[in-house]
């Protein structure tokens, strides 16, 4: 699996951001407090169901109810999907195709595709 892009709306320090990663390693560098942890925080969501806080609602900007992460990843098949995963007062979890199509929906169908 390549990590694309990170998509983050609502996350913590982030109203909105779009980070695209380039083929090879990848590096984050910042100042302390700009938000490297949580881009590294939000692919273990979205990807691994790693959930490093007590609720999720910890995980949204502070005064909104809901957040989102997407994740562009290529398959083992060389095809793009799209995780996302949204929590707080909306939480959904669902992998989507290059066409925008849902594939897969929920907890149980996104983390075996994921494996496979």
């Amino acid at each position: 699996m390549i990590i694309r892009r990170v998509s983050l709306e609502n996350i913590k320090s982030y109203r909105s951001a779009d980070i695209d990663f380039t083929e090879g390693i990848t590096g984050i560098a910042g100042l302390n407090g700009a938000g490297k942890s949580t881009v590294l925080e939000a692919i273990g969501y979205a990807l691994f169901d790693s959930q490093p806080f007590k609720s999720q609602e910890e995980f949204v900007r502070n005064g909104e109810k809901t957040g989102s992460v997407s994740v562009v990843i290529v398959g083992s098949d060389g095809l793009e999907y799209t995780v996302t995963r949204k929590c707080g007062a909306s939480p959904a979890y669902y992998i989507e195709n290059e066409q925008g199509t849902r594939l897969f929906e929920g907890k149980d169908d996104v983390g075996h595709m994921l494996c496979d």
